[in-house]
């Protein structure tokens, strides 16, 4: 049994920083396994998160391995398949976080998604009980591709996002963002991609998340 010191990223005055902070980390076995699933948001940070000093892992490998699968494009009726492939070769994770169903927005009803989004972690749970499901929060947008009124599309999200937690059987913690359409730095020209500031405050709250997740006695 070991104990060993992780180097931490965090928030300070808007300022993403990696600075000299220390988190416990109790080492009694095998590196969890944490898998990212979701579309260009999960691409792009996983390629941005292997070019950083903190590598693909965040700076968590002695603590976590992390495995990034991300679609451009990707729907929903995707995460299934996607997810088959990967525990096909290597086995379920010990962790799943799922960066989806943004991209679902602007093709169906929000009640449709929500029950499809209700279904399949219904049927993971089911499948893979001792996988915990991490949901990263639907982010907002500044233009949402097949709406007129980018304004509005960018609040569509957060209000499917809640909906979705109340009527479905999801369990583990939810991973907010706090990225706003309203701050324009955080996206590219697009409206819909994120910019490196953006992806920077994306990594550190999916950090920060897997980071809680460790930690011992977790449900």
């Amino acid at each position: 049994m070991e104990v060993k010191c992780l180097p931490r990223i965090y928030m300070q005055c808007g300022q993403i920083r990696l600075d000299i902070i220390f988190v416990l980390v109790l080492i009694t076995g095998p590196a969890e396994e944490v898998c990212i699933v979701g579309h260009s948001i999960v691409h792009w940070a996983g390629n941005w998160a292997a070019r950083s000093p903190a590598g693909e892992h965040l700076g968590l490998a002695q603590a976590a391995e992390i495995s990034w699968l991300g679609k451009r494009g990707m729907r929903w009726n995707q995460l299934r398949p996607t997810i088959w492939r990967r525990i096909r070769v290597q086995g379920p994770p010990n962790a799943l976080i799922l960066q989806l169903g943004e991209n679902d927005l602007t093709e169906q009803k929000a009640v449709d998604l929500i029950l499809s989004m209700k279904a399949s972690l219904e049927f993971l749970h089911d499948s893979f009980p001792d996988m915990a499901i991490l949901w990263s929060d639907l982010l907002q947008r500044s233009s949402w591709r097949g709406t007129r009124s980018p304004r509005g599309g960018g609040e569509g999200p957060q209000e499917s996002h809640h909906s979705h937690w109340e009527t479905s059987a999801a369990r583990g913690p939810t991973i907010s963002h706090h990225i706003s359409f309203r701050n324009e730095d955080l996206f590219r020209a697009d409206g819909v991609h994120l910019s490196n500031a953006g992806t920077e405050r994306w990594l550190v709250s999916i950090k920060a998340a897997i980071g809680k997740w460790l930690e011992p006695g977790r449900s």
